[in-house]
């Protein structure tokens, strides 16, 4: 899917590259957010619809609105969250029709969902609708924010460190990588990207905690977690433990991963 990626993200280095030239032709100030927000939910509705991407655009869009209805504060669920929340089933219902109808479809991940849906693992647990509806849900909610927050404080951090920056470009200078677009066997070449990357996840997590519920008693050090318990872990505690990533925990060092994650 990583044709998918580049497609996507082509467009918005066009878009920025325009706004330089309007602002002078050497330098802008660029507010990334919501370029990168945009970016992140473009590659998943193309990743999950493919043919029917604009249809899968719809579906996200409607499913940003009911995210932020969900989580404004002192805002309960009520009639304007039960509308979207039919709306996107209806969408996704639609497509999943469409592409019943059609003779040859491309295996992308709604197809995917789907043919796990109507074959076997719902165990009459869930209906093949239900089924479908929630993972697309889950693919939004857990994949949209979570990789432009990290994209974001990539960007940041590399600001901060233009040291970072030219290393980045002599590797990729050095790779070429397909006379400048990025293919998936180039990727695993990237090695100063994946560090900075991984040091940026480091210290801005794009989730902030671990949910974990214990199916039976179990036993971490001295403590004991009864059946029923839900643990929370906090990762940015982890993160940047001193006893654990040493004394310039808090600092962006990239070159702590040279080795990998070991």
């Amino acid at each position: 899917m990583v044709g998918l990626m580049v497609d996507s993200t082509q467009p918005l280095l066009r878009e920025w590259e325009q706004r330089i030239e309007i602002q002078g032709g050497l330098q802008a100030e660029i507010t990334v957010d919501d370029d990168l927000k945009g970016l992140s939910a473009n590659v998943i509705a193309k990743a999950c619809f493919g043919s029917s991407y604009f249809k899968g655009n719809e579906i996200f869009c409607k499913l940003r609105t009911l995210h932020k209805a969900l989580t404004q504060k002192a805002t309960p669920f009520g009639f304007t969250s039960f509308r979207l929340e039919r709306e996107i089933e209806s969408l996704i219902w639609e497509t999943v029709k469409e592409r019943q109808k059609q003779s040859s479809i491309k295996k992308d991940l709604m197809q995917l969902i789907l043919e796990e849906a109507v074959n076997n693992t719902i165990a009459g647990k869930l209906s093949p609708k239900k089924f479908l509806v929630d993972n697309c849900k889950s693919l939004y909610f857990a994949g949209h924010d979570t990789t432009a927050i990290s994209a974001t404080w990539c960007l940041m951090l590399l600001a901060l460190h233009p040291e970072w920056q030219s290393k980045i470009r002599a590797e990729v200078t050095q790779i070429n990588c397909n006379g400048g677009s990025v293919h998936a066997n180039s990727l695993s070449n990237l090695k100063t990207v994946t560090m900075v990357i991984q040091e940026a996840m480091r210290l801005f997590p794009p989730s902030g905690f671990v949910l974990r519920e214990a199916l039976e008693e179990v036993q971490i050090g001295n403590i004991t977690i009864p059946k029923g318990v839900c643990t929370w872990t906090l990762i940015s505690t982890l993160h940047r433990d001193p006893t654990i990533w040493g004394p310039d925990a808090n600092k962006f060092r990239p070159e702590r991963f040279a080795d990998g994650v070991l």
